[in-house]
């Protein structure tokens, strides 16, 4: 009988055997079937790629991750910290391929032609490149799918690799094994991080970082079948951490060493099965994201982290708190001989009467800079002197300008504000930025618009009784501005082609935008309301005057003329580009940008809009043709332009005289603009409702000048 057993169970030995054989026989004939019939379809059809996206779909639900092969490599320039960071990544995942360094010297065409070419050539679909910065200092990652995208550009910092620590990675693995890919909850979509906005870049970090180290389950030459180590990928504070770690089993019952070095006994659990432990076994690094490019290093940014902060900009900061510690012990010195001089303490010493620049200490030549009242000012004093130039343009040069920027354009957190929005941010939110060249040049085009509404607003607002008109106090410019950049910033945000009129009064878009309000007291929105008021005055008079205005100021310049004047709504002008070169979205020398930005407010009589005039009667021109309307008409003609920022208001005041010019800006920016008025104002009544003011009482008080920018 037990012959009789063993025979038969060799036989069930050799069939499970056979079996299995052909079982694997017909996977491997499955995968050759998928390699030809890849390599045979060479055409890029929609329906090729709907049915590679199926049977990629088809792959993970089975539980297998689709074929992936990883193209690793560094540039020029790395330390040997980050090639055995390197070379510790490619030993714990079979599926990538190791290239040489890529000399990023000669990238005449950039990383997009040279690694999408590697990557190509090695036929691998995901591109993993360290880049060095700054001889070694800062580390770049960059994850990208070639050929069509995307790219995700991280910098990496706290990198430790396997032989780092001995002491703390003191874990083993098998080397070809497979690993366990855990993300915490952060990256999960229905979680409390990912369903906040601005928080959606997450997803597809998450399916880069897989792409990278989850290893297919089958295809990879040299993998083992065993799976001993987890990746973890752990998203805090805004950054990705990454740490690596082995499953280490004990058998239960077995003997452990205690701190004091006796042995001790572990006790059984009740299923009997082995204990599991995780050891880190590294290496370890910290991602921190900062752009996400549409194509393949290149094309459109579709993410841009507002927060990361450049190393560089760190270690200048750093410098320039230590030079700042210098500056200061310079300035008690400078103080204190000034002091002794006053009190002619030193009129025994030989002092020469007079004293050249080139002689004068550094802090004293800092301190005449800070003297200055306005940006212009300190530029016209460091083209005096080579000696001066040198010192402005040395360490200080950014703080000086940025003091002094603060007293003729702040508050420069307002500007911050404004430059820094984008629809990946609500309006709402405040944010921070360091300063930098770029940033401050933004903040200067932004200021001397303002100032140029500070000589416009005291005109229009003591219009009628104009003998009681004055200048306005320091605070009072001050309010004027902070208005000005609130206003523009509610403008850029909700007076875009994504706000639609359809969507206007549905209420979340109504509570989006009145969050932005929410963050102002009432004495402030009542400083913004004044200022809408002054631009709403400039438009509906200036800007997009109504047949009434037209006629009664013809009538007034010209008494004696009893000409019959023609007034038409419609288009007048169906021109293509009737701006010509000095259009607001022309690129030339004559763009919008140098009229409204940088020109200073003294030289706004030099405008090329007073060599035209809409009141000019001949052949070739109507004065009529110049209304927009009256009444209702008008009304929402008024109520589209409102939807225009100050500086957009500001250019077409001084540069669009003729309504031919004005349609031509208003064609320009599309058909979202027209028949869909502004929504501050009903933004605005909602808000003061929510707080139980009346929205009458409250435009009648800032008009009697009880409230708003100046009060009597």
């Amino acid at each position: 009988m037990a012959a009789v057993y063993k025979s038969v169970s060799k036989k069930q030995a050799k069939q499970l055997a056979r079996q299995q054989e052909q079982d694997d026989s017909d996977a491997e004939m499955a995968d050759m079937a998928d390699l030809l019939a890849d390599a045979d379809d060479t055409s890029d059809s929609e329906d090729d790629e709907e049915i590679n996206a199926e049977s990629a779909k088809k792959q993970l639900a089975a539980g297998f991750m689709p074929k992936t092969r990883v193209l690793m490599l560094t540039s020029r320039g790395v330390t040997h910290r980050h090639r055995h960071l390197l070379a510790d990544l490619a030993g714990l995942l079979p599926h990538t391929h190791k290239e040489s360094k890529l000399d990023t010297k000669k990238k005449t065409a950039g990383y997009n032609l040279l690694l999408n070419s590697l990557a190509d050539l090695h036929s691998c679909n995901v591109i993993f490149f360290l880049e060095a910065r700054k001889h070694g200092q800062d580390l770049y990652l960059w994850l990208a799918r070639p050929p069509n995208g995307p790219t995700l550009k991280f910098h990496v910092n706290n990198l430790h690799t396997m032989s780092e620590l001995n002491a703390g990675f003191s874990g083993n693995c098998l080397k070809g094994g497979r690993g366990i890919v855990v993300f915490d909850r952060s990256f999960d979509e229905q979680g409390p991080v990912m369903s906040q906005p601005g928080n959606e870049y997450r997803g597809l970090v998450r399916e880069m970082l897989r792409g990278v180290f989850s290893v297919p389950k089958r295809g990879i030459k040299g993998m083992k079948p065993f799976i001993d180590r987890i990746i973890g990928v752990f998203g805090v504070d805004g950054k990705i951490w990454i740490r690596v770690y082995e499953m280490r089993e004990s058998e239960a019952g077995g003997k452990k060493k205690s701190e004091d070095g006796e042995e001790t006994v572990k006790p059984k659990d009740k299923d009997g099965l082995p204990d599991v432990s995780l050891v880190e076994i590294g290496p370890r690094f910290v991602l921190t994201p900062i752009v996400i490019l549409e194509g393949s290093f290149g094309g459109p940014v579709i993410y841009e982290n507002k927060e990361y902060v450049s190393p560089n900009q760190v270690r200048h900061d750093i410098r320039i708190s230590k030079a700042g510690r210098h500056a200061k012990r310079r300035d008690m010195e400078t103080d204190r001989f000034a002091k002794r001089t006053n009190l002619g303490l030193g009129e025994g010493e030989h002092t020469p009467a007079t004293m050249p620049f080139g002689l004068l200490a550094t802090e004293l030549l800092l301190h005449v800079f800070r003297s200055c009242e306005t940006i212009s000012d300190v530029l016209n004093l460091t083209s005096t002197c080579r000696r001066l130039r040198v010192v402005f343009n040395g360490s200080n040069k950014l703080q000086i300008i940025t003091e002094i920027a603060e007293r003729e354009f702040g508050p420069l957190d307002e500007i911050i504000q404004l430059v820094t929005q984008n629809a990946s941010q609500p309006a709402h939110l405040i944010r921070t930025a360091p300063m930098t060249d770029s940033l401050l040049k933004q903040i200067i085009h932004v200021g001397r618009v303002a100032q140029k509404w500070e000589a416009i607003y005291p005109v229009k607002k003591w219009k009628e009784d104009y003998e009681n008109r004055r200048s306005l106090t320091d605070d009072e410019r001050s309010r004027l501005r902070r208005a000005i950049y609130r206003l523009w910033l509610y403008h850029r945000a909700f007076h875009t082609r994504t706000h639609e009129r359809f969507s206007r009064k549905l209420r979340h878009i109504v509570m989006e935008r009145a969050q932005l309000l929410h963050n102002w007291s009432t004495q402030e929105l009542a400083d913004i309301e004044d200022v809408r008021l002054i631009i709403c005055d400039i438009i509906q008079n200036h800007i997009c005057p109504s047949n009434g205005t037209i006629q009664r100021k013809f009538r007034k310049r010209y008494p004696e003329n009893h000409h019959q004047l023609a007034f038409n709504i419609h288009l007048n002008y169906p021109a293509a580009n009737p701006l010509g070169s000095s259009g607001p979205f022309d690129k030339g020398p004559n763009r919008i940008d140098q009229y409204y930005y940088t020109a200073y407010p003294g030289n706004m009589t030099e405008s090329p809009a007073k060599y035209k005039s809409r009141f000019r009667n001949d052949f070739f021109h109507d004065p009529g043709a110049e209304g927009w309307g009256d009444e209702i008409p008008h009304y929402y003609v008024v109520q589209d332009m409102m939807k225009l920022d100050p500086g957009q208001v500001l250019w077409l005041r001084e540069h669009a005289p003729l309504k031919e010019q004005v349609e031509g800006f208003v064609l320009s920016l599309g058909d979202w603009f027209r028949d869909n008025g502004e929504t501050f104002g009903d933004t605005l009544e909602w808000v003061m409702n929510e707080r139980g003011d009346d929205m009458e009482e409250f435009r009648t008080a800032i008009s009697d000048r009880e409230i708003g920018i100046v009060w009597d």
